[in-house]
């Protein structure tokens, strides 16, 4: 059965998830830098996350972490990764 849901991200760095059925709204995450962009695979499986620190963050539908790539150079770049709540 598909579910109906909205994957919000905040610029305080919040990943809420919205039941459309249900009507009910959780935190599921937080991300260090807030986000800047967030995007799912057409079967909602995999999750991209764009930080305020320019990092690239891949997880699967249940928040697992798969891979972190940054934006920016070496140099400017740092170790920054999302918690569950």
């Amino acid at each position: 059965m598909e579910k109906e849901a909205l994957l919000l991200g905040t610029s305080n760095g919040h990943l809420l998830l919205f039941d459309v059925d249900a009507n009910v709204t959780q935190v599921v995450g937080n991300v260090d830098g807030g986000v800047n962009c967030i995007s799912l695979s057409p079967d909602g499986e995999v999750i991209a996350v764009v930080t305020g620190f320019g990092q690239v963050l891949v997880m699967t539908h249940d928040w697992d972490l798969l891979y972190e790539i940054s934006l920016l150079d070496d140099d400017e770049a740092e170790g920054h990764h999302v918690s569950k709540d």
